[in-house]
């Protein structure tokens, strides 16, 4: 049986405290590896040959103001030349009251709802 890893159980974690309903972004996909865990989502990667639904760049995402009820970002930031351009690109196509979820490999994970933040280890 393959043992989970820390970013499975960051999402697992996640997934249980907050439940996320409608669209989700899964941002800097990669091989969406997750796709599982958000049928109803976007892949969106600069790397055409994963084949994402989207190629594109996360300091300026294609997507419409409050285009998401959540965005799923799993150790993306640290790979980008100014993370925090994304991360203010993720607020504006998150919709109010969404749900953030970011994996940080140097750093933790770190949840997001318009009701709490939370330290997910």
């Amino acid at each position: 049986m393959p043992s989970v890893t820390p970013v499975r159980e960051s999402l697992n974690r996640f997934i249980s405290l907050f439940k996320p309903k409608g669209l989700v972004l899964d941002l800097g996909c990669g091989a969406a590896r997750y796709k599982d865990f958000f049928p109803n989502s976007i892949t969106l990667d600069i790397n055409s040959v994963l084949r994402p639904h989207v190629v594109g760049d996360a300091h300026s995402l294609p997507f419409k103001n409050e285009s998401f009820d959540a965005i799923v970002c799993t150790e993306m930031l640290e790979h980008l030349f100014e993370p925090w351009k994304s991360v203010e690109e993720m607020k504006r196509v998150l919709r109010g009251g969404g749900d953030l979820h970011i994996k940080h490999s140097v750093l933790l994970s770190y949840s997001w709802s318009s009701k709490r933040f939370l330290p997910i280890y």
